[in-house]
């Protein structure tokens, strides 16, 4: 890629104004001067300068000119993310740039498949046998109290409930029959 003399003029104050930079840092002034830039080459050209690991998602496309004299990194690098609609998701020394739409997307099926981890992994089963009350006679009443995934069963022979749900439901549920 052939370097034109802005590009090469605002590597040299890029790295004058932010000597060896570990992270993001508010108190590096550095100076951006760009004509019809692609985003992903401003970006990667911030990583280097930052030292920061980034990873840029294939969504990430366009154009722009920019010129910022004197702000901070961080400061520059959010105003071109959010000129361009786009989002990160830093992990320690890894930042990772895409859409803000597909950030959306994955923060949904997180907290999705936390939920339904939730749903699953936190089921425990118990018996709470019956001393005054019948069984069988007591399962629509403890079905009130279950959650979408717990169950209950009745043992005849022993007068006993077997419920299979949440910790919390459980103790609900035993709290009704002492």
């Amino acid at each position: 890629m052939a370097f034109s003399k802005k590009w090469i003029a605002t590597l040299i104050l890029i790295f004058i104004f932010s000597p060896s930079l570990s992270s993001l840092a508010q108190s590096s002034k550095i100076s951006l001067d760009f004509k019809d830039a692609d985003v992903r080459n401003i970006l990667k050209l911030i990583a280097e300068v930052s030292e920061l690991n980034i990873i840029i998602g294939d969504e990430v496309k366009g154009r722009m000119t920019i010129k910022l004299v004197d702000v901070s990194l961080d400061e520059a690098f959010e105003v071109i993310l959010q000129s361009q609609s786009l989002g990160m998701v830093r992990n320690g020394n890894v930042i990772k740039v895409t859409s803000l739409q597909k950030l959306r997307k994955e923060e949904e099926t997180q907290l999705a498949l936390k939920r339904s981890k939730e749903k699953v992994e936190d089921l425990r089963t118990e018996l709470v046998r019956l001393n005054y009350a019948n069984a069988k006679n007591m399962i629509p009443v403890v079905k009130m109290f279950l959650s979408e995934h717990g169950s209950v069963i009745a043992d005849e022979r022993t007068n006993t409930l077997i419920i299979r749900d949440t910790p919390e439901n459980i103790e609900t549920i035993k709290g009704l029959f002492r």
